[in-house]
């Protein structure tokens, strides 16, 4: 196995991940914060779209889908306190944003050769990602991490375990 299908496999796998810990949270429960203070998964999974959108486009890649109105706005850290549900989508819009970003990240991985992931990485990421492979492969252990933080909501609204 090589690098290249390590870091698809890890693009592949956590959208499915994602998918299986949201799929029985209805939107007004993804507003919900698991203890005070703590971001809601609505918030998390904008700024998934965020994250993954901006090094998309460090790396040029074009045909992104437009985001609704306000999103960037509604998702940056300083909104990260507001539980009004105005400012924030469906989980479903944020499942096909997501979606959308993460085939974008496959495609552009496809094009690339065991040699390309050893150049530098987006500048947003390099401080924690400093070559293209690891910057790849950050965009999909990153929506993993995010995953403790649904399980905990899951716990508190006493969902079934997801996985």
């Amino acid at each position: 196995m090589k690098a290249l299908d390590t870091i698809k496999h890890t693009l592949q796998a956590s959208p499915h991940v994602i998918e299986k810990y949201l799929e029985d949270l209805s939107d007004a429960e993804i507003l919900e914060r698991p203890v005070p203070l703590a971001n809601h998964i609505a918030f998390q999974l904008g700024h998934l779209v965020l994250a993954e959108r901006l090094a998309l486009e460090e790396l040029a890649v074009k045909d992104l889908p437009e985001l609704p109105k306000d999103f960037s706005k509604n998702h940056q850290k300083d909104n990260h306190l507001s539980d009004n549900p105005e400012e924030f989508s469906s989980k479903d819009i944020y499942l096909a944003l997501l979606k959308v970003h993460r085939q974008a990240s496959i495609k552009y991985l496809e094009n690339l050769t065991e040699k390309d992931l050893d150049r530098e990485g987006p500048l947003s990421m390099r401080s924690y990602a400093p070559t293209l492979g690891l910057a790849l492969n950050m965009n999909g252990i990153h929506s993993l991490m995010h995953v403790g933080q649904i399980s905990v909501l899951r716990r508190k609204l006493e969902k079934p375990i997801a996985i």
